[in-house]
């Protein structure tokens, strides 16, 4: 789930979130509205977006190839899935559009293997 993909990849805004909302999100979805309380607050919005850009900096994956709408990552097996959640959210709010952006990532040690 996203909330253990929180958890687990990105610890700093996991204890941001859990010191401005509580920890009940972890067991309870529902609990995530709580930041809504905050989608005006300028001070929360800057801090929930400079973990997320501190985060992206510490990665090693780098884009090698780029091929129309393809992309090919070099990422360490540790960031696979870190790497795999971020590009596909990056990638399907790329673009506001009236139709959503239908994102699919495939994995594998070459080209040919993540087709």
């Amino acid at each position: 789930t996203f909330r253990r993909w929180l958890i687990s990849c990105n610890k700093e805004l996991a204890q941001f979130l859990s010191e401005t909302i509580g920890d009940g999100y972890t067991r309870n979805a529902e609990d995530l509205e709580k930041l809504l309380e905050f989608k005006d607050n300028d001070k929360v919005l800057e801090t929930i977006d400079k973990i997320k850009r501190l985060k992206k900096e510490q990665l090693k994956s780098r884009l090698i190839l780029q091929i129309h709408d393809e992309l090919v990552i070099e990422t360490s097996p540790d960031e696979k899935d870190v790497v795999t959640v971020l590009l596909q959210k990056e990638m399907e709010n790329a673009a506001m559009l009236s139709v959503p952006l239908e994102v699919e990532c495939h994995t594998g040690s070459d080209w040919y293997d993540a087709k």
